[in-house]
This record gives structure tokens, sequence and C-alpha cells, in this order.
């Protein structure tokens, strides 16, 4: 388990080192285009402009014109790599709480209460002998397991998707405005 988290926190390291190295260019950019546009808005829309100093303009703009998806996407990235083996813990857990307290039937008495008929084999399945429907019952929360982990994986995304878009900013012009 350690060597896994340890890949897992190599990944994210590569991942997140490689966001970083991205958005330290993008800034320089944006730093570079925000004093243009200061420039060219202070020249030609001066009423807009005022009272607003080039340093909280930079932060408008980068607000504005800074790519947020790869941000979101190391994030998501993030809390799957990390938040997956915890999550498959809790279902284990979740499993051996149910079979201890009879939420569900353990799998040797869902066989027994199947009828057997005189060679040990069951009306079901012909030709299963109990033991091998034992292992076909156990597997059966394999079930639990995919939906459990397939809803985890929707609830992350629906997260930070709702995150990503309620937090868009507008444009500008209406960030400007909206600073004042």
């Amino acid at each position: 388990m350690l060597s896994f988290m340890a890949v897992i926190l190599a990944i994210l390291g590569v991942a997140y080192g490689a966001y970083w190295w991205w958005k330290r260019q993008v800034i320089a950019d944006i730093d570079e285009g925000a004093q243009a546009e200061f420039e060219r808005l202070s020249r030609q829309d001066a009423t807009l402009m005022a009272g607003l100093d080039e340093p909280k303009f930079r932060k408008i703009y980068e607000a504005t014109e800074m790519p947020r998806f790869p941000g979101y996407a190391v994030a998501t990235l993030a809390t799957f790599l990390l938040g997956t083996p915890i999550f498959l813990a809790l279902l284990a857990w979740g499993d051996v709480m149910m079979n201890t307290t009879g939420m569900i039937p353990a799998p040797g008495e869902v066989v027994t209460r199947l009828a057997i008929d005189d060679t040990g084999s069951t009306r079901v399945m012909a030709d299963v002998p109990p033991e091998a429907l034992q292992y076909y019952v156990e597997d059966l929360g394999g079930f639990y397991y995919f939906f459990g982990l397939l809803l985890f994986w929707i609830a992350i995304v629906v997260f930070f998707m709702r995150r990503y878009h309620a937090r868009t900013p507008g444009s500008l012009r209406d960030e400007i405005i909206r600073a004042r």
C-alpha cells in the first residue's frame, strides 16, 4: 500500500509540477497583456478606469484571462487518485459492517437457502456444486463496489464542474465595474 501511495504521490507531483510551470509561463504572458490593456483602456475609456490603479487592474485582468481548466483538471485528478483507495476502504468497511450486523446475509446462508437436489446441485444452476455457487454469490458483492466507486467518481466530477462554472468570471468590463 505504501508503494501504491508513493506512485500516486509521484504522479501528482509530476502533474502539479507541470501545471506550476505552465501557469508561471501563462502569468508572464498575462502580465504583459495586462500592461498593454491597462494603457489602452486608460486612453480609450477613462471613465471606466477611473480610480483603478495598475496592480488592481492586473488582478482583475488575470482573473478574467487566466485559463482555469488545467487547475481544475489537476485538482480532479488528485481527488480521484487520493480518494479512490480511501473510498474503497470505506466500501469494504461498510460491507463488513453489513455482514456483521445481519443487514445482508452471508454468502453461505444464501447458498443453503437455495433448493439443492439429491445430487448436490442447485436447481438454479444445475451443474454447479454448492461450493462454486458460494463463490459466485460472494462475487455478486462486486456490484456493490462497482456502483459505489462509480457514484464516487461521478460525485467528484459533479463537484468540480459545479465549482468551475459557479466561479466563472464575467468579461473584463463586467469585472472592472464589479471591482469598484
